[in-house]
């Protein structure tokens, strides 16, 4: 996937929920990896809010409507 931009909507590759890209930056460790921090809804209701950084190469963009 191209480099993803904050506010797009992403899932990982392997699938899993759509998450909001709310950062993206380098790693500090190995500036060649590009990482997004997503914010997504979990919990049984829907009602909790869970962040996690990921490398940018493990994400797709899901399609949105126009």
């Amino acid at each position: 996937m191209a480099a993803v931009n904050i506010g797009d909507v992403v899932q990982l590759n392997s699938g899993g929920p759509s998450m909001t890209v709310q950062s993206t930056g380098k790693d500090p460790d190995n500036t060649d990896i590009l990482l997004a921090t997503c914010q997504w809804f979990s919990g049984e209701l829907k009602d909790q809010v869970s962040s996690a950084t990921f490398p940018q190469r493990s994400l797709v963009a899901l399609p949105q409507p126009d």
